[in-house]
Formats: C-alpha cells, structure tokens, sequence
C-alpha cells in the first residue's frame, strides 16, 4: 500500500448517468446516487440524456442534479459531455436502469483515498429484474463473484507480461459499467478512444486501466445492481421480421468494430492474458459478423473458426460449443448457418424476456 499524500485525500467523486430514450428505470437509478450514506458535499451528480421533460427537469434542478441533453446516441461521446461538465477527481459511472447500494459511493472514496496509484474501481454486484427481483447472473461472472467473495478484495497491477492477480480471468472484472469507478485522467487522456466507441464501455475502460499500468481494485462487496430486462436485450416482439434482422446485423458490426478496437489496444500492452482474451471474443464477434451480414465466404469462415481456436481455452470452446459449429456449418452452407443462428436468435427473443445471448454484447 502505498504512503497516503494529500493530494490523495482529496476524493470528489462525479457520477455520471447515461441515458437513452424514455425508460422506466431511471429515476429509481437517482434516486440512489441522492440516497448514498457519503456526503454530498464530496460527490455530484451527472446526468447526461438524449431524453428530457419538464418534470424530470424539475426533479433534478430541485435535487442538485447537473444535467445535459445530448443529441449523441454514442455512450462514449455522452460520457465525454459528462465530463465536460464534471469538477471530480474520480469518475463513478451509473447506467440509467442499475441502481447503486446506500454505501456505493463511500466505498469508491474509501478505496481511491487509501492507494494513490489506484486508477480502476470495480464492486461486485448483484443482479435484478425489471421489477428489482434479484436473478442469476451470467454464469461465468457468477463464478467469478463467488471466487472473489471467498478470496476477498483483489488488487493487482500488469507487469512484464503477467498479471498480479489470484483470479486470472479477464472479462470477468469488466462487466457492466455502474460497478465501475476511475481517476479521471484515465477518461481525459483517452477521450478520443472513448468517445469513437458506441458500445463496452466497461471493457475499454478496464483495457485503458491496463495501458496505464495503475493498480485495479476488485471490491469483494456488492455495492450496485446490475438490471436485466427486455429493453436491454436489443430485441423487441417484433421477431424474425426485418427490421429485427436488420437491427440484429448492426449491432453484430458494431459489436465486431468494438471488439476489433478492444484487441488493437490490448496488443498495445505487455499483458499477455488480456491480449489473448481481447483475441478469443475478437474472433466469435468476427465469426458471427461474417455470418449474419454474409461478410465472408467458405475459406475465410474456415481459417476464422481456427484463428478463434487457437486463441480459446479449453473450457472457452467447451463453453461456446455454438461458435465453432455455425463456423463448419457456414464453410459448408453460409445460408444455411445464417438461417440457422436467426431462428437460434428468435427462440431466445421469444423465451427470455430478460437475459443475454452470449453472442451479443455483455453491455446495455
């Protein structure tokens, strides 16, 4: 641990609240940055919105809220808005439908005071519904969170290629933004990255982090709530009609530009666990872009299906069975795997109202 300097002591936090479209969940979601056990007089609120009426308007002047129509539809552009307007040393962030625990924001001062090399903050949390009923998580984030809880708090730093760290997973202590706090230079220094990034703000942060060789922090306390529900998803009840098709293929390219971004920045570092996981999720986006937006033919899926393999763990491919199936399957008949990985896609749509395929983003 390193010697505590005054220049440490001094923790403002802003948090800063993206929001898109009018949805149901955000005046829970600030409802819980007002109601925190710190101060207010060491935190400010932040909310950045493509949505805005006067009621809300008035809510928010009346409870101290700085605030921000955005014409952006970008999360890393709203986030830079935000920023512009914040006066914190340390950035907090809170999607419109998650919501913080009472001590989120006193836990975040509490660890950024005692470590000045500290520069990325992730708690636990735990997962809820739309109607705030706690739900199981991911299973692999599941595992990690019970890993975590029985080690405790992890701090670790990259060096030399290796990471400091008992628990070497990588995405595991990326997923979903609310849980994630940062210095502010962090976010300043690396605006344009940011903001050229519509989707994984979580990862590019932690990816960033890395670049930067700060300490990372994993809280072993659930301190925020991750909500799954059906607005989160990218589907709606129009399924298999065009426009589903259609909004399904962008999110895969957006998905894929991200991931290919993710994996040019993680090779930019000495970290060689998080390069080969940028990798692995790297070639699935690129796997099932190729796919759905007949980007590809025969050969390329081919030789994609072995580039993944060679960047996977066992456990990785165990787990994604489906990745190396549609890849043979689109080598031998693209159309036939497209068409297959649709109805897939469909049957999810109709089944899970809340909930997320691994092969779309992990994000809101």
């Amino acid at each position: 641990m390193n010697k505590i300097t005054l220049a440490d002591m001094s923790v403002e936090i802003s948090v800063i609240i993206t929001a898109y479209k009018e949805r149901p969940f955000l005046m829970e979601a600030i409802e819980s940055t007002l109601n925190q056990t710190l101060s207010r007089e060491h935190y400010e609120i932040i909310l950045v919105s493509n949505y805005m009426n006067a009621n809300l308007e008035e809510y928010l002047n009346a409870n101290m809220v700085k605030w921000l129509k955005s014409a952006e539809e970008s999360q890393g552009k709203k986030i830079m808005e935000g920023l512009s307007i914040a006066s914190g040393n340390v950035i907090a962030f809170l999607e419109d439908d998650d919501i913080f625990r009472s001590d989120k924001l006193q836990r975040v001062q509490e660890a950024f005071m005692s470590d000045g090399d500290l520069i990325y903050y992730h708690n636990l949390t735990n997962f809820i519904d739309g109607d705030g009923n706690e739900i199981a998580g991911r299973p692999v984030i599941e595992q990690f969170i019970r890993s975590v809880e029985r080690i405790g708090t992890i701090r670790y730093s990259y060096s030399g290629g290796e990471r400091h760290n008992p628990y070497r997973e990588f995405d595991t202590a990326t997923y979903n933004l609310s849980a994630i706090a940062v210095r502010r230079r962090l976010v300043s220094e690396n605006s344009e990255i940011i903001s050229s990034l519509k989707l994984g703000m979580d990862t590019i942060m932690y990816i960033l982090a890395v670049r930067m060789k700060g300490v990372i922090m994993v809280d072993a306390v659930k301190s925020s709530s991750f909500r799954f529900h059906q607005q989160n998803t990218s589907l709606d009840s129009a399924v298999n009609s065009e426009g589903w098709v259609e909004r399904i293929g962008n999110t895969m390219e957006m998905m894929y530009e991200n991931r290919k971004a993710f994996y040019d920045l993680a090779k930019d570092t000495d970290a060689k666990d998080l390069i080969r996981s940028t990798a692995h999720y790297y070639f699935i986006s690129l796997i099932f872009h190729n796919i759905i937006n007949r980007r590809s033919g025969r050969l390329s899926n081919l030789i994609n299906v072995f580039s993944y393999l060679a960047h996977s763990r066992i456990s990785e491919i165990i787990h994604r069975k489906d990745v190396v199936y549609y890849s043979f399957l689109a080598a031998i008949n693209p159309e036939k795997a497209r068409k297959s990985y649709m109805d897939r896609r469909a049957q999810i749509a109709l089944s899970v109202g809340a909930g997320n395929d691994e092969g779309m983003p992990t994000s809101h």
